[in-house]
């Protein structure tokens, strides 16, 4: 007979953090909704640099009520419902407490995961997996993948996942937002020149034959096909952006890959080839070659071609005892990685953060906050990075990590110009350069953990300015306290 499984838990975890926020909250202005009205500086919607966003959705939530619901081993639901301090609340904290102090300091944009997952023939070689909601989507093999990517904390999306004995399929479609920055208050009124709505009505790409496509819609389809076996695995991907026109069937076709429906204009692809070797128990070498675009002699005018953009991946992980492994990644992406000339194909997931911690008598009110994730690599284009990361774990109770980093990133942003970035050479322009060393620990007892982070970060050319070595320290403490019931019901 089947049974119905529910639990209800509850999360309480007060946290503060020093070091790793951008020391700017905005960037610039994104946009003004209205120049006249509130402040003296209209009503704005600010661009918030990645590195906040980053470490803004890494910080836990103060509070949060999980409910789930499984039917059987097949069907489940899920949902988080976090009590979260607002972003410019956090950002404007010395300390990086997690704790809303007002009414105006709460995240009113949760909750970030709630999804429903049904699981079929799961205990065979064929078994797959449907899910669909607001989750993370991890299709690795590595936290720095250019493939879908990190960066963003959850997606609008359906995951189907098909194994058939050494072979899996991986179908990923997200929905994501398709707000262009510029857009005109009123129907009939053109949008500011150079404005992202003006270049979505006014560009086109190679052989886009003077088509346009600027209807408010933006679609990313994964198409994941993998071999697997003892020795590791290889695959090949597929990332369509389909952008300025409602999805067709004839798009996102699971059954098909390397759609070649000479869509130009309104969808932009790359092919991902994947390699994991195992040579040993314990240790995995993998590699992602990412073609964005290969030069063809091949344009709507003659001459007219895209150059070759590429983002590669290398790591190394090894389990060396049982309770200690690290992991190495090195990363490198072109400076028109994940940009594009139309914005609706950029690969990108926009999210429109809404606050309400500034006052509307405020000098500068605004209460829009632009966040640009990328869709490949966590930290973007015009990388080079080297990350390594080691876990010990010499009791349960007990877990200690070392991380560290030396990145390097040029001045080529996803916003940027995407023809100006597309000549440029890796770290073009003022390169802003991190060292990062961080030790952590974790201790566990029951409902109860207690987490500790110390390190030094020196960061030089912040935001790609021309600055001397900034000397941080790093540092994270907080403790979490779970409480939970669960029912069985025929």
């Amino acid at each position: 007979m089947a049974k119905l499984n529910y639990a209800v838990g509850i999360e309480i975890s007060p946290s503060v953090q020093t070091g790793l926020k951008n020391s700017e909250f905005s960037l610039d202005t994104a946009d003004n909704y209205c120049p006249h009205c509130y402040g003296y500086k209209g009503w704005l919607a600010l661009r918030i640099p990645l590195q906040n966003a980053l470490e803004y959705q890494n910080t836990p939530a103060m509070a949060s009520i999980n409910l789930s619901a499984h039917w059987d081993s097949a069907f489940s639901i899920y949902s988080e419902l976090p009590l979260q301090r607002d972003l410019e609340a956090w950002h404007a904290s010395k300390v990086g407490h997690n704790i809303p102090l007002g009414f105006n300091e709460i995240n009113i944009n949760v909750p970030y995961t709630s999804y429903a997952r049904w699981q079929y023939a799961s205990q065979t070689a064929h078994g797959g997996a449907v899910q669909i909601g607001r989750f993370a989507v991890d299709l690795g093999p590595s936290p720095y993948t250019l493939v879908l990517g990190t960066a963003p904390a959850f997606h609008e999306a359906l995951h189907w996942q098909q194994s058939l004995r050494k072979l899996r399929f991986d179908f990923v479609l997200v929905s994501l937002d398709a707000q262009l920055l510029g857009t005109p208050r009123e129907v009939g009124i053109m949008p500011p020149e150079d404005s992202e709505a003006w270049q979505q009505m006014h560009l086109t790409v190679p052989n886009q034959r003077h088509r346009i496509y600027a209807q408010p819609a933006k679609n990313l389809l994964v198409h994941k096909l993998s071999y697997h076996g003892s020795w590791g695995h290889i695959a090949a991907i597929e990332q369509s952006m389909v952008g300025g026109k409602p999805l067709d069937f004839r798009d996102f076709n699971p059954f098909m890959l390397w759609h070649n429906n000479f869509s130009d204009g309104y969808t932009k692809s790359s092919t991902t080839l994947e390699l994991a070797l195992r040579p040993s128990k314990g240790h995995l070498f993998y590699w992602q070659l990412n073609a964005e675009d290969i030069a063809s002699p091949v344009g709507e005018t003659s001459g007219e071609t895209f150059p070759n953009i590429f983002g590669i991946l290398a790591g190394w992980q090894a389990q060396w005892l049982p309770n200690l492994r690290t992991s190495i990644d090195a990363i490198y992406t072109d400076p028109a990685f994940n940009n594009y000339r139309l914005p609706l194909l950029k690969m990108t997931s926009r999210q429109v953060y809404r606050s309400n911690y500034r006052h509307q008598d405020s000098a500068a009110f605004a209460d829009t906050y632009i966040m640009d994730y990328p869709l490949g690599y966590l930290r973007g284009p015009d990388a080079l990075d080297l990350w390594f990361n080691l876990q010990y774990q010499p009791h349960a109770q007990w877990n200690f990590s070392l991380d560290l980093a030396w990145l390097r990133q040029g001045q080529s942003e996803l916003w940027d110009n995407f023809d100006s970035a597309a000549t440029r050479s890796v770290l073009s322009g003022v390169v802003e350069e991190e060292k990062r060393a961080v030790i952590g620990a974790q201790f566990t007892q029951g409902d109860l953990s207690l987490q500790a982070l110390l390190g030094y970060r020196a960061l030089r050319n912040e935001n790609h300015r021309q600055q001397s070595t900034q000397h941080q320290l790093i540092t994270q403490l907080n403790a979490t306290w779970r409480w939970g019931i669960k029912s069985e019901k025929n």
